[in-house]
Order: C-alpha cells, then sequence, then structure tokens
C-alpha cells in the first residue's frame, strides 16, 4: 500500500506556533486521498482545569435527549480552549473503557479548511469525497464518536450545518465567539473560558522554566508576581516561560523586562483600548520577538499576514527560487530580496535546512502570530508580493502546480480586501491565477479592473494581457457582450503587432471562439477553432497541452454545429491523451470526461454517459469543492443524464441543489442560472408537475429573450420546452405558435439540415396531431476552457 505523504505546512494559532516536517514532495497520487488531521496531543505542559475537565467529563458520561451532544467551549483567544480540549480527549481515551470509539478533528478557523478536514474523513473512511458525505456518514454511525471543530471563530459561514444529527455522536466546539454557546444541547453544554487560577498558572510557569527542579520561597513570590502582571492568561504565561527556557533569564530579570516596556507599549497604543488580556499577550510577545533571529523576525512579519494556519513550505520555496518581480518599489525588492537571502544556499538555491532553522528558531519561544508593524516591514506589500512569487508559471499545468494554487487562497483572502493592493500587471497576472483556480470570477475581475486603474492595461509588456484575462472573467460572470468588446480589441491590436501565429494571438482567438460558442454564433466560432487548431499542430505539435485544449474546444463546436461524430472521434482522442499525459485526476482530464459524456448525452448514449460523469463528479468534488463552477456543472449535466434514464427524482435532488446556489452566486439572470430553471422545469414536467414547469420557463423564456436574443440556441431549447408544456395543460394554440416560431428562427441561423432544425420541425409535427410535446432532458454544460 503506498504511503500518502502531505506538504508541509506552518500552523500559527492563539495557542502554539507548530512546524509539521512532513515529507517534502507532494505526489500527483495523492490528490485522490485526503490526509486525515489527527487530533494533537495537549501540550506536556498542560496545568489545571480540573474544574472544567471534570465538568467535561460527566456531561458526556450521561445521557442528553435523542441528538447530538454538543458541547461549547468559549472564550477569548488564548485562553488555553484548545488545550483543555486536547487533554479532556486524551483523558477519555486512556480510561478503560474509552469513552469514544472513534475521535475526528476539524480545523473550522475557514469554512474552506473545515470542508477539507471533513472531505478528509470521508475519503479515508471510504464513504464519498465531499464533507456532506462525511457529514452524513457520521449521521448513521451507531458506535460512540466525537467530532471536534476547533478555532470556530469566522461568523462568514454557519457551522450549524456541518454538525451530523446522531443520537450516539458528540461535537466538541472551541470558539471566540460566545453566540456559538447556543448550539449547545443544554445549559450545561456551554462553558466559558477565562484566566486561569493562580495556583495552575503558577504550577505552569514553574514547568516551563523549572522543569523537574527544586524551587526556593524566593522563586515561588517572584513567579507570583510574573502570573500576576500577566493577569494569569495561559498564552502569555507559556510565551514568558518560553522566553525564560531559551534564554536562560530568571524570573527577576523576566519582571524587569516587564516593567520596561509596558510605558513603551502604551506609547505605541495611544488612541487605542488596550486591556489586561491585550497587554499580557502582546507583552510577552514582544519581548520574545526581539531576540529572535533576523530572518526569524522577517519569516514572523510575512506570516502576520497570512491565514494562521497551514501555511505551505512550498510557497517559501517557489518564491525563493522564483525571478522577482521588477515592477514592484524598490523598498518591497530590497526587503523581499534580504529575507529570501536567507533561505538560499551558496549557488542561490532553495535551502531547506536554513528555513527549518528559521522554524526551529521561533518554536523555541512557543510563539503566536501576531500583526507586526516594525520600521523594517515595509507594508503587506512584502507578503503579497512573495505570495505572487509562490505561484507556478502559466506553462506549468501540472496537477501539484494546480493544488498549491488552491491552498494559496486562504492566505490571499487574509491579505487582500477585495484587490486594492494589487500595484502591477504581473502581480495581477499571478494573484488572478489562484482564483482562477477557485472558481472566483469576481476576484478575478476585480484584480484586472485594478490593474486597468493603475495604468496596467496598454504596453509593450503586458500586450493586451490584462484586457484578455478581464475579458475571461466577465465571459464567465456571463457579461458576453462586454467580453466580446474587450476580445475584438485586443485580438485587432495582437494581429498588427504580432502576427496570426503568435501564441498570444492564437490564445485571443480561442477566447473569442468561446464567446461566440455562448452567443450561439458557431459558424463565427468554429471559423476560429480551425485556424488556431492548424498553427497550434504545426508550431507545438499534436499532444501540447494548449493544442489539446484547442481540440477539446472544437469538439464542442462541431457539437454545436450538429457534427456529432466528428465531435465524438475529437473527444475520445483528447481524452485518451490527457489521461496519458496529465493523469485520471488532472483538471483537465475531468473538462475532457464531462465533454465526452456531452457528446454521448447528445447521441442518446446516456448510461455511457452517466458512468462518465459519476466519476467526474466525485472528482470535482473532492478537488474542487461542492460550490465550484465546474462541480455545479457536472451536478447539471449528470441531473440531465438521469432525466435521459427515467430517474426524475434523483436530477429533481440534484438541480434544486445547483440552482440554489447558483441563484445565491451568480444571481438569477446569469445564463448557467437560466439553464438551471429550465432544466429544473424540465424535471416537473417529466414528474407532471405542469404548472410549476410552466411558470419557470416562462420566466426563463424571457429573460434569455432579452440576455441572448430570440436566436441563441438556448432560446430556441426553451421555446421548445414552453411548447411542451403548454401541449400538456391543453393549450395547444399557444403551442403551436411557439413551434412555428422557433423552426423559422432555426432554419434561417441553423439551416433545415441542422439537428435542432430537425427535431423541431419533428415536433412541431407532433403537435399539430393528437398525442403530447416533448421536452428536453436538459441542456448539457460544456467546459471551453478559455485561458
Amino acid at each position: 500500500m503506498r504511503e500518502e505523504s502531505q506538504d508541509p505546512t506552518v500552523h500559527l494559532t492563539s495557542e502554539y506556533f507548530k512546524y509539521l516536517a512532513l515529507a517534502h514532495d507532494f505526489p500527483v497520487e495523492a490528490v485522490a486521498t485526503a490526509w486525515v488531521k489527527k487530533c494533537p496531543s495537549p501540550s506536556p505542559n498542560f496545568t489545571g482545569r480540573r474544574a472544567e475537565l471534570d465538568h467535561m467529563h460527566a456531561y458526556f458520561s450521561s445521557a442528553i435527549g435523542s441528538s447530538s451532544r454538543i458541547y461549547v467551549i468559549y472564550g477569548l483567544g488564548g485562553s488555553g480552549k484548545t488545550q483543555l480540549l486536547l487533554q479532556f480527549v486524551q483523558e477519555s481515551q486512556n480510561q478503560s473503557p474509552r469513552m469514544f470509539d472513534a475521535v475526528f478533528f476539524a480545523d473550522a478557523s475557514l469554512e474552506t479548511t473545515l470542508e477539507t478536514d471533513l472531505k478528509a474523513i470521508a475519503v479515508d473512511r471510504n464513504v464519498g469525497k465531499s464533507a456532506v458525505d462525511a457529514v452524513q456518514w457520521l449521521s448513521y454511525q451507531n458506535n460512540r464518536w466525537v467530532l471536534v471543530f476547533d478555532n470556530a471563530d469566522d461568523k462568514a459561514f454557519s457551522i450549524q450545518k456541518y454538525i451530523p444529527k446522531s443520537i450516539h455522536g458528540n461535537v466538541i466546539i472551541t470558539s471566540r465567539n460566545p453566540e456559538l454557546a447556543g448550539l449547545a444541547s443544554n445549559d450545561l453544554g456551554a462553558r466559558r473560558i477565562g484566566d486561569m487560577e493562580k495556583l495552575a498558572a503558577k504550577e505552569l510557569l514553574r514547568k516551563l522554566v523549572q522543569p523537574g527542579e527544586i524551587f526556593s520561597d524566593r522563586d515561588d513570590s517572584l513567579i507570583a508576581q510574573v502570573v500576576d502582571m500577566l493577569n494569569c492568561f495561559a498564552l502569555a504565561v507559556t510565551q514568558a516561560g518560553s522566553y525564560m527556557s531559551a534564554t536562560g533569564s530568571g524570573y527577576q530579570e523576566y519582571i524587569e523586562l516587564l516593567q520596561q516596556d509596558r510605558p513603551r507599549l502604551l506609547r505605541e497604543g495611544q488612541g487605542q483600548v488596550i486591556d489586561n488580556y491585550s497587554w499580557s499577550i502582546y507583552t510577552t510577545w514582544a519581548i520574545s520577538f526581539t531576540q529572535l533571529k533576523t530572518a526569524s523576525r522577517h519569516f514572523m512579519q510575512i506570516c502576520s499576514y497570512l491565514h494562521s494556519s497551514g501555511i505551505p513550505k512550498d510557497l517559501f520555496m517557489y518564491a525563493t527560487e522564483s525571478d522577482p518581480l521588477t515592477s514592484v518599489d524598490e523598498r518591497t525588492r530590497t526587503w523581499l530580496s534580504e529575507f529570501m537571502n536567507h533561505t538560499r544556499n551558496d549557488e542561490g538555491l532553495w535551502n531547506p535546512v536554513a528555513f527549518d532553522e528559521i522554524i526551529q528558531d521561533v518554536m523555541s519561544f512557543s510563539l503566536a502570530i501576531q500583526v507586526v508593524y516594525g520600521e523594517d516591514f515595509p507594508d503587506v506589500q512584502c507578503a503579497l508580493q512573495l505570495v505572487a512569487l509562490a505561484v507556478p508559471g502559466i506553462n506549468d499545468r501540472s496537477l501539484a502546480s494546480v493544488l498549491l494554487k488552491r491552498r494559496l487562497q486562504s492566505h490571499l483572502d487574509a491579505l487582500v480586501p477585495g484587490a486594492s493592493h494589487v500595484s502591477s500587471v504581473p502581480m495581477a497576472l499571478r494573484l488572478s491565477a489562484i482564483y482562477e483556480q477557485t472558481g472566483r470570477w469576481h476576484d478575478v475581475a476585480n484584480i484586472f479592473e485594478r490593474a486597468k486603474e493603475i495604468g496596467g492595461f496598454g504596453g509593450n509588456w503586458s500586450l493586451g494581457a490584462c484586457t484578455s484575462n478581464l475579458a475571461v472573467a466577465y465571459g464567465h460572470l456571463g457579461r458576453q457582450e462586454e467580453a466580446l468588446d474587450l476580445q475584438l480589441s485586443v485580438l485587432a491590436d495582437q494581429r498588427q503587432t504580432l502576427g496570426d501565429d503568435h501564441p498570444d494571438t492564437l490564445t485571443s482567438m480561442n477566447n473569442l471562439a468561446s464567446t461566440y460558442h455562448v452567443l450561439g454564433r458557431h459558424a463565427e466560432a468554429l471559423d476560429l477553432r480551425l485556424s488556431v487548431l492548424a498553427y497550434q499542430k504545426v508550431f507545438l505539435g499534436d499532444e501540447h497541452p494548449r493544442t489539446l485544449t484547442s481540440m477539446n474546444n472544437l469538439a464542442s463546436t462541431y457539437r454545436a454545429c450538429g457534427r456529432l461524430e466528428e465531435a465524438l472521434d475529437l473527444d475520445r482522442l483528447v481524452l485518451a491523451n490527457r489521461k496519458r499525459i496529465l493523469g485520471n485526476e488532472h483538471p483537465d482530464t475531468l473538462t475532457s470526461m464531462n465533454n465526452l459524456a456531452s457528446t454521448y448525452h447528445t447521441l442518446g448514449m446516456h448510461d455511457d454517459a452517466l458512468n462518465l460523469l459519476l466519476l467526474v463528479l466525485a472528482n470535482d468534488k473532492q478537488t474542487l469543492g461542492d460550490q465550484h463552477p465546474h462541480t455545479l456543472s457536472s451536478m447539471s449535466n449528470l441531473a440531465s443524464t438521469y432525466l435521459a434514464c427515467g430517474r426524475p427524482a434523483e436530477a429533481l435532488d440534484l438541480q434544486l441543489s445547483v440552482l440554489a446556489v447558483r441563484e445565491r452566486i451568480l444571481g438569477a439572470e446569469h445564463i448557467h442560472t437560466l439553464l438551471s430553471m429550465n432544466n429544473l422545469a424540465s424535471t416537473y414536467y417529466h414528474l407532471g408537475r405542469y404548472i410549476e414547469a410552466l411558470g419557470l420557463q416562462l420566466s426563463v423564456l424571457a429573460n434569455q429573450k432579452l440576455i441572448l436574443g430570440d436566436e441563441h440556441p438556448h432560446t430556441l431549447s426553451s421555446m421548445n420546452n414552453l411548447a411542451s408544456t403548454c401541449h400538456a395543460l391543453e393549450r395547444r394554440s399557444e403551442a403551436t405558435g411557439l413551434l412555428v416560431a422557433a423552426v423559422n428562427i432555426a432554419t434561417r441561423v441553423l439551416g433545415a439540415e441542422h439537428p435542432t432544425t430537425l427535431s423541431l420541425q419533428q415536433r412541431l409535427e407532433i403537435s399539430l396531431s393528437p398525442g403530447s410535446g416533448e421536452v428536453d432532458n436538459g441542456s448539457f454544460e460544456e467546459e471551453l476552457g478559455p485561458k
């Protein structure tokens, strides 16, 4: 059995700072098997909290109600919530018999980290590949398990939907948010954690400074003075003890440091409210920070801007090995160069040993992360530039590259409130690649709109790169006409300055063809597709990733033009090559599988389509998440195939889920939202729920005529579906009128022999004779891969 490894990551939490020294390389095979987090052991220096621990033991030993037993530990950061939880789990598992049959641990600091950890549970237990699968599996388990949600501080999402419903299961939540106490099973299930008892705080400090040593009465008096000055806050006491242990300082010396630093810190904090908690934490942190080596201080300053959990070592490795961004200001470039020189060897290459020394230095002081505004640290730009430098190049299409971009998202979110800090075209191109991998096209558009504001458009360097990327983002957001205007302008400039066979020109031609495709202008799309592919085969070869993308897109256009056999041949060829070159689970391979399923569906090969789509959706959920645009497309396509296979109930569940997400994220009038509404109406029709189908179809058709126009293929499909529903409701004259109009449009735009025209003509003939109409099984959604 292959042993999977995980990229090394740095975790900075309010309780402790730890570095996971795991294997350096992330194998391609590891994407299929998520890394399950084990519940950590408590600190060996854990002290006190006996009353709280006894309360938890009593609570979980009793049978309470008929639903999950939920316990919420809440309080200030650094009060010891996580350590209390870990100590309880360890005690409960060391007793005989064990209190819990299984313990599951999840980082709930962000919704993305929580979903990742729950997915890992589902994969590890072979019950699915999504967070929902894990929650459902736990809900039906009959053994006594406990699920831990640690650091559930983010109010931006509801943690309640991730709590399994089970009479056997247990959930423990730690949070700074007191509102979560309302989730507890009863009043006994919520516990506020404050400062430590003085005796326990003294014992903790002694363990850290004098482990196993005999101490004097004078020591006891000085220890009491230290913990009083730190207000008995667990994190502050831990940091003070770690400092004294690392530097060999005594209690009296540390007291003097506290007395010296407090006036300075209060002066620096003028105009701010500084309570005892904030003062204690910051003072102990600042004293320790000054003792760090220069490289370690720089490392902490960068990390202060990133998300506190799961900082990938690869971020620093890729940034160190990248060419510097010449467009940044001199001060930022100098600061970053000085920092990265600490992690390079004599040949200028990445030095993992030097990086490990930085981590060990930080660990020795038990430092938690704080934001540092020092005179030698310019601002957020340094951390932002480091993240940008860590983004692999545009030609790196490896699975490891894709995974790294996705893992950088939480750190980019922590750094950038909107796109306000984007300062150059190179930065915009690199940071947008992170959001593209996670389907966040609003953020991509914001980044390039910001680049436009700062003068990123035009000039010899960019050659329309920002404009092209902004157009792609607009296309994904349903703003097709704006995308078209930008693409026509960029392509005209590139043809004049670069020529027709330049790679940038070919990319722009491909993107313009995708916009024509979405707008239903398939003949224009086809001409561009054929030209691009001919050039790429000559200059890049048949198996280059860009050539394969063009072949994939040409197959989609063939399918739209009714040339199904040509589409099928290309789809199969591209999929075979991508499986061989990229692997079965690469996003490009999944795109090819989805599009081949679309061709199968159109040809009536529904069983073949179904087998592919089940595999695609499972992988999409695992690698992209439940709400990524590609995942939603896969769910929609699977629903259409279920409908074609006579399984409307399964189709209905998927379509309701997809529509709800798209209405929330994209809005009611986005092209994909209208497709979802149209597909849901088709399912209602097949279930005999004609009135519900009619309401949706009237709304969809009105919006499609307004947004896409009367001649768009989607509009024609909606006219046909509405006609069938009218026919079923005995409104035959309306049905006939819609079909006559649709046939006339299709004949004029697509031609009399196009499959869509022939299908509409056949249905018109049915409508003019006794019997019922027939709706489509739902529109398939293709992934065209604009770049």
